[in-house]
């Protein structure tokens, strides 16, 4: 009598296991690097980008925008961050800025 057991999953043929995907995006989320991703899971750059173009609408590209998403964000707003800085750090030297140009608060140029 044949044994019946559950189907294992398909091991990918290019080294892409299911545990391996995850394990890039965890890590993708974490540092935003693909190569370091990638190399940290024993794969290359260039095989993690084919396995995302293989289906760009599938759960992994997918996933790889997510995990990206919160590093995009922070960095606009560390942009943002550095931005206001630079104005408090003119405004507490008495600078303001005129263009390129700056010039000490409350004087005129008349």
């Amino acid at each position: 009598m044949r044994r019946l057991t559950a189907p294992r999953p398909a091991r990918r043929h290019d080294g892409w296991t299911p545990q391996r995907q995850l394990d890039f995006l965890e890590i993708l989320s974490g540092t935003g690097s693909v190569t370091r991703s990638a190399r940290a899971v024993g794969m290359s750059r260039e095989s993690a980008y084919r396995l995302r173009l293989r289906e760009p609408d599938g759960l992994f590209a997918a996933a790889w925008e997510r995990a990206l998403t919160p590093i995009q964000l922070l960095a606009v707003n560390k942009r943002k961050v550095d931005e206001g800085h630079v104005r408090a750090f003119a405004a507490a030297c008495g600078l303001e800025e005129q263009g390129t140009r700056h010039r000490p608060a409350g004087r005129s140029t008349s």
